[in-house]
This record gives structure tokens, C-alpha cells and sequence, in this order.
């Protein structure tokens, strides 16, 4: 469990990514489909994106330095 001197410090640690998604559906299946569509261009390499549909829709973006 991370305590409140840990958190600190690993937000401003210069090797952290940081993704922020937003999601929106009619259903729980909705969501799920966009968080596995969103999920699939993060893990391709892309740093932004967003889709929708009539069902459902996503955006992200992804900021922060990858560690090597």
C-alpha cells in the first residue's frame, strides 16, 4: 500500500507516464468495448486518440517521459 510520502514522489518522478482516459456509454458492455479500444492504441504506441460511436465513445491522452 502506497502511503502519502510515496505518492509525492513518484508522480514527479521524470520517467512516468501518465494516461488519462474519458469514457462514455449507454451500457457497462459500452464502456468496455471503448476501454478495450482506447487500451489497444495506447499499447500501439499512440500518444492521443479518441472515437465514437452510437453506442459509446473515448479519448485519451498520454503524457510523460516512457523509462528506458
Amino acid at each position: 500500500m502506497w502511503d502519502h510520502l510515496t505518492i509525492p514522489l513518484l508522480l514527479n518522478h521524470p520517467h512516468m507516464l501518465r494516461v488519462a482516459i474519458t469514457l462514455e456509454g449507454r451500457t457497462i458492455e459500452d464502456i468496455d468495448k471503448a476501454l478495450d479500444e482506447a487500451r489497444r492504441q495506447v499499447l500501439n504506441g499512440d500518444r492521443s486518440g479518441s472515437d465514437a460511436s452510437e453506442s459509446g465513445a473515448f479519448k485519451f491522452q498520454v503524457t510523460g517521459q516512457e523509462e528506458t
